[in-house]
């Protein structure tokens, strides 16, 4: 767990990816786990590493308060109804739906 954490948190440094892109499908390879199983565990892990990231933007000034707050505020409901919501949906399919949104997130990134 804790080089396939390293791994996860060396490349989300370098590119700025989503963490979940990364940590839900590492954790369900290395772990066996299920999506539901996997999601959780990534979400904690990528906030601890997205809080880190934004005290380093604090502290060099470059956080953009109105910005963050407008996301904060727009996105924890939602994820909140999507966490409700993946509770209610079969694995499989969970993962199905996973897997095609992966791609257009890697090319939106370019």
């Amino acid at each position: 767990m804790l080089l396939l954490g390293a791994l996860v948190g060396a490349v989300l440094g370098l590119t700025g990816a989503g963490g979940g892109i990364l940590a839900v499908p590492a954790l369900m390879a290395a772990q066996g786990w299920s999506l539901p199983q996997a999601a959780p565990v990534a979400l904690l892990a990528v906030a601890a590493g997205a809080a880190l990231g934004a005290y380093e933007g604090w502290r060099r000034q470059l956080v953009r308060y109105r910005a963050a707050a407008w996301m904060a505020a727009s996105g924890v409901p939602f994820a909140a109804a999507g966490a409700s919501v993946a509770h209610l949906l079969p694995a499989p399919l969970l993962s199905t739906l996973f897997a095609l949104a992966m791609p257009t997130r890697w090319a939106s990134a370019r």
